[in-house]
């Protein structure tokens, strides 16, 4: 089968999104046994077409997500079909086109909102991220694939003494980290509520938090750190050296330098979970949306939600956490330790892994796409057009 893969640029090294490391991860399992291309968004790609690690980049087009070329660049490549890793939002045309289209989409809302499910209704298949958003799309007659993201090899338990050294984290600190943009619906003010009642609730514990994030991009968070007391107790990079980036190895050490990893917004799928526990870090989430998916086996727990926000530029049902009860679940890791998290969270994060991904799900995924759109009927069988047949 010819797939167009429309989604962030795939190409970067540093600082990839989650959606720039899934497409790459998928693009290049299923590299061999489908042919693929790609269409990068956001305008990333204004030097027209070219190839690039075996892989054929179209241009991006003049509009923000590239709805505007991206008719064109399949029938260039003479797709079979093209698969979106993107929220629906920002598509408005690509419905309405004469393409085959595969929704691989994030839900973080119950219920999810009315235009995703619009939108939906249009695709050519499916694809859940979560069993949250398989459950939903459900509820509301979507029948969908579920095809949970992966994790990279680079992610794994490494000496811990080393990692904190190379981000200035002291051996006796009891670190929260954050990992994720600067974003409102992140709610990262009250990540660092939740590092300050920690911090009250034990005077004794050397407790500090780090954001991987720009603390000046879109909510002021410098001024919120300096007023609460914790401008000593928290850490955050560079802006430039976090718009720059990381490369995963690195990102890798940074897990490991920390004792949990937290997120309080909604999210759909939350690919941060899985690289801190493939790290031996366990978790922490709201106990609501695609996060709280990755909280099983004893590697991290949920906490309770408080109330309800819809103050987000697409109005969905955001989750308000409790602080307390956020810092009473961080005491429990506190009082065990990390280590009795480690072989719990590495042994779950195992079932992530991009190998087993790509065979069990994507492949048998695609190979009944390819089946359905391109079919032969032999001797009373279907089957594909590309195989050899006697």
């Amino acid at each position: 089968m010819r797939l167009m893969l429309y989604t962030d640029t795939m190409t970067i090294k540093t600082k990839p999104s989650a959606y720039s490391k899934v497409a790459t991860a998928i693009a290049k399992g299923i590299h061999g046994r489908h042919k693929v291309a790609h269409q990068p968004m956001l305008r990333a790609n204004k030097m027209g077409l070219f190839v690039y690690q075996d892989l054929l980049i179209y241009p991006s087009g003049d509009e923000e997500f590239g709805e505007d070329q991206i008719e064109k660049n399949c029938l260039h490549f003479n797709a079979d079909a093209v698969m979106t890793l993107k929220d629906l939002y920002p598509f408005t045309k690509l419905m309405h086109m004469p393409l085959e289209w595969i929704a691989y989409t994030p839900v973080d809302a119950s219920p999810p909102g009315i235009s995703t499910i619009n939108r939906l209704r249009y695709a050519f298949k499916v694809v859940s991220m979560s069993e949250f958003g398989y459950k939903e799309l459900k509820r509301e007659g979507v029948k969908s694939t579920l095809i949970e993201h992966g994790v990279g090899e680079e992610y794994r338990p490494l000496d811990r003494e080393d990692c904190r050294r190379r981000f200035h984290i002291k051996p006796n600190e009891f670190v929260i980290g954050f990992v994720g943009k600067n974003q409102e619906r992140k709610n990262i003010p009250r990540v660092i509520e939740i590092m300050r009642a920690t911090r009250d609730m034990h005077p004794d514990v050397d407790v500090k938090g780090f954001l991987w994030t720009n603390v000046d991009k879109e909510i002021p968070l410098r001024p919120m750190i300096i007023g609460t007391g914790m401008a000593e107790h928290i850490h955050w990079p560079n802006p430039d050296m976090y718009e720059h980036g990381l490369p995963e190895e690195n990102m890798a050490e940074l897990y490991n330098a920390f004792d949990c990893t937290i997120t309080i917004g909604n999210e759909g799928f939350w690919l941060p979970g899985i690289e801190s526990m493939a790290c031996g870090t366990p978790i922490l989430t709201p106990n609501y949306a695609a996060a709280a998916d990755r909280v099983k086996d004893g590697c991290g727990y949920k906490i309770k939600v408080k109330d309800w926000s819809y103050n987000n530029p697409v109005a969905v049902k955001q989750p308000i956490v409790d602080v307390m009860d956020a810092a009473h679940k961080i005491t429990l890791i506190i009082n065990r330790g990390r280590e009795a998290y480690e072989k719990r969270c590495t042994r779950e994060a195992e079932r992530y892994r991009w190998p087993g991904i790509i065979e069990k799900k994507w492949i048998p995924f695609l190979d009944m796409c390819e089946t359905e759109l391109l079919p032969m009927v032999k001797k009373g069988r279907i089957m594909k057009w590309d195989q050899e047949v006697f």
